[in-house]
C-alpha cells in the first residue's frame, strides 16, 4: 500500500516464487498515474550503462506462485505475458572521427544525438577548439554541425551539449597539414 514512506519494492529471488524486500520507494499518485523513484543500485545499475528494465505490476493475486493467476485474479498490468519496458536514454554525443585538412581548407564536423534524447526540452550546443586562432562557424540549420578553419597543427575540437544540469561532451582531433 502507498504510505508516507512510499511503497514496498520487492525482488524475485532466483527462479522460485520467493521475494525479498529491497526497500521502500517514494511514490506519488496523480489521477490514474503512479510514479515511483527507484535508486539505480536497486535494479543492479549503480554505475554504468543506461538502464533497460522489464517489469510487471501485480496486486491482489489469489494464488501466489501460480503464473496462471496473472490471467484471472487481482489486478495485473500489462495483462498476460506482456511486460512494461523502461529504457533510460542518454543523448549520444559523437563528434565523429579524427579529421585531416590542408591549409586554406575547412573541415566540416558534425555530431549526433539519439532521436528524442531530450524529448521537447531545450538543450544548448557549443563547439570549441583548443586553438584560439581557429574559426568555428556553427550551421544555423543544424547546431550539431559546424565548419572549422584552423592553422597548421593538431587541434582538439569539442562538441558540448548542455541539458539542464547535465553536460555531455565528445572530443576529436583535427589535424591541419
Amino acid at each position: 500500500p502507498l504510505t508516507e514512506e512510499g511503497v514496498s519494492v520487492e525482488r524475485c529471488v532466483g527462479r522460485a516464487w520467493e521475494w525479498d524486500l529491497v526497500g521502500r520507494a517514494p511514490a506519488s499518485v496523480d489521477g490514474r498515474f503512479l510514479e515511483l523513484a527507484l535508486p539505480r543500485d536497486w535494479v543492479g545499475y549503480a554505475l554504468g550503462p543506461p538502464i533497460e528494465l522489464e517489469f510487471k505490476w501485480a496486486d491482489n493475486l489469489q494464488q501466489p506462485g501460480d503464473i496462471m493467476d496473472f490471467y484471472v485474479s487481482g489486478d495485473v498490468a500489462p495483462g498476460g505475458r506482456y511486460n512494461y519496458l523502461f529504457r533510460e536514454h542518454f543523448p549520444f554525443v559523437d563528434a565523429g572521427d579524427d579529421a585531416m585538412v590542408r591549409p586554406g581548407e575547412s573541415a566540416v564536423l558534425s555530431g549526433r544525438l539519439l532521436p528524442n534524447a531530450f524529448g521537447d526540452a531545450p538543450y544548448e550546443v557549443a563547439w570549441s577548439c583548443s586553438t584560439e586562432e581557429a574559426v568555428i562557424q556553427a550551421d544555423p540549420g543544424n547546431p550539431l554541425r559546424c565548419r572549422i578553419e584552423a592553422p597548421a597543427g593538431s587541434h582538439e575540437v569539442t562538441l558540448t551539449i548542455s541539458y539542464g544540469p547535465r553536460v555531455f561532451a565528445d572530443t576529436l582531433t583535427l589535424g591541419v597539414d
